[in-house]
């Protein structure tokens, strides 16, 4: 709650609207070579790979359910079942480029103790033409500058 003023000197009293539930998207990070991982971020610039590069990803919170909308305290019901945290069973890794795909892989997201990681060591299909192209990471987007 916050206090406002007005021009002519009195006193508000503000109430935001409720909080929306919202759990955390899931985290990825991508390296090349022997390059340590980065952050990917929706402002990130397209990460500069050739064909046959070695792509080191690694990724944290794929899980399904959202347990972030109430506690498991006194007067609190928790979550209901069908929305407790889950580790994703099979995350897909994918490189698209246009109307072609190329499937890299899938992997089981691990425990909540450890942030449902997923981790993946691919390298760039040689099939893959200069220009742009995503490589997704189950939900996620990263951006790919190809390059011979």
């Amino acid at each position: 709650m916050a206090m406002l003023v007005g021009a002519a000197g009195l006193v508000g009293l503000w109430v935001p609207d409720r909080a929306a539930a919202s759990c955390a998207a899931p985290q990825v990070w991508v390296g090349v070579g022997a390059a340590t991982p980065t952050p990917v971020t929706e402002s990130a610039l397209a990460l500069v790979v050739r064909p046959g590069d070695r792509l080191v990803v690694r990724g944290e919170l794929f899980h399904t359910g959202c347990e972030d909308t109430s506690s498991t305290g006194p007067g609190c019901s928790g979550p209901p079942a069908s929305d407790r945290e889950r580790p994703m069973a099979d995350v897909p890794l994918s490189l698209q480029q246009g109307a072609s795909a190329w499937p890299l892989g899938s992997a089981a997201a691990g425990p909540r103790s450890e942030h449902y990681p997923v981790a993946f060591d691919v390298v760039v299909p040689d099939s893959v033409a200069p220009g742009a192209a995503t490589l997704r990471v189950g939900s996620v987007d990263v951006l790919l500058a190809v390059q011979v």
